[in-house]
């Protein structure tokens, strides 16, 4: 008696991979739950929009990561990452409805990724990534890689945040600091 191959049924598995992945969570399924926590636990919810290809994206993610800076943002924010703007296979990646977001939050100014910013109680935007820009029109933040950069990002933190406190600050723009890139 012959043994029926499994080498077709390993291959429909492989051939059907990426409809079997799980689809992208809705953002205002993601808010909402964030929300709730922030709201449960006294913390304010920051929201920062990325994609998988942004280079910028991955180097705050990992910043955001470090143990100081992490403690730091723990005590204060419910942080939410939503994927947008994601590319050929990866688009599924998107979370559906984060793109409509990020175009109402960021109001048609110049931005790119990552854009970030502080949620009111109310889901509002309180701060967010897009500063005046010297000589110019308001501009997004993005990675905070420079001294300017780097203060402007914690200080729209403190405006999202307000407990948080100067030796916290202090934490925040060394590590970045620290990660400025060319250091």
């Amino acid at each position: 008696m012959t043994r029926p191959s499994i080498v077709p049924a390993v291959l429909a598995v492989v051939a059907a991979g990426p409809m079997l992945q799980a689809q992208a969570r809705p953002a205002q399924d993601l808010l909402k739950e964030a929300q709730a926590a922030a709201a449960a636990s006294g913390r304010t919810v920051l929201v920062a929009f990325h994609a998988s290809w942004c280079g910028w994206c991955r180097r705050l993610e990992g910043v955001l990561a470090r143990p100081a800076v992490k403690a730091v943002m723990d005590r204060h924010f419910v942080t939410q990452w939503l994927t947008i703007q994601e590319r050929g296979p990866r688009k599924d990646q998107d979370n559906p409805g984060a793109a409509e977001l990020y175009a109402a939050w960021t109001g048609g100014a110049k931005t790119g990724i990552p854009f970030y910013l502080v949620l009111d109680g109310k889901g509002g935007p309180r701060a967010t990534s897009i500063r005046p820009v010297a000589g110019g029109p308001a501009g997004n933040i993005g990675y905070p890689g420079s001294p300017a950069e780097i203060q402007a990002f914690v200080a729209m933190l403190k405006e999202g945040a307000p407990g948080l406190t100067r030796a916290e600050m202090d934490v925040l723009e060394a590590e970045l600091d620290a990660a400025r890139p060319g250091k």
